[in-house]
């Protein structure tokens, strides 16, 4: 399965065409900032997009600047006719392969119902656990300002900053959205 990755240079019309598709079908749209806004930081290199099968599944996500090592998983999706195939568990493999630890937000499971309850079962499975000390995380409702929505904070590896406690929560919760979110 081929790997693609695309990070301050210009992202193809048709493979940023399937990445918006399954992106408008994978993520509610108070959890999907605007699509040209995506593109740019990808294309101007603040961002970093991998895609794999051509573009059976896909990966967003940005260096926290203000939290290094950390790198911050906006998006990881996959094609719904290609779900259960493992290209997600490749996908989330390969930026664990990158050696720095990923922090990822998945909606919390009373407001997201099964499918963020799917989402997290998945990141457990493949190691993540929740960030000490980021409860309660809310994140701005991209659909509706002024409004949030209730999310978790799921690390990996597993292992990334255990000895920093709720402290690792609250810095990466002001990474997130300051850097993620452009909040101040």
């Amino acid at each position: 399965m081929e790997l693609r990755e695309w990070h301050g240079v210009a992202v193809p019309d048709e493979v940023w065409d399937g990445v918006a598709a399954i992106y408008r079908a994978a993520f509610p749209a108070a959890e999907r900032m605007g699509e040209d806004v995506l593109r740019a930081g990808i294309e101007t290199g603040g961002r970093r997009l991998w895609t794999l099968g051509g573009v059976d599944a896909f990966a967003i996500a940005q260096d926290l600047t203000t939290a290094p090592p950390w790198m911050f998983g906006e998006y990881l999706a996959v094609r719904a006719e290609a779900r259960s195939g493992g290209l997600g568990g490749e996908l989330l493999g390969m930026m664990r392969g990158l050696g720095r630890p990923l922090v990822l937000e998945v909606e919390d499971p009373e407001w997201g119902g099964d499918m963020a309850v799917r989402r997290i079962r998945f990141y457990e499975r493949h190691g993540a656990r929740r960030v000490p000390g980021s409860e309660p995380f809310r994140a701005p409702d991209l659909e509706t300002p002024g409004e949030s929505v209730p999310m978790w904070l799921l690390q990996v590896p597993a292992d990334a900053g255990e000895d920093l406690g709720d402290e690792l929560g609250r810095m990466l919760m002001r990474a997130i959205l300051s850097e993620g979110y452009g909040e101040t």
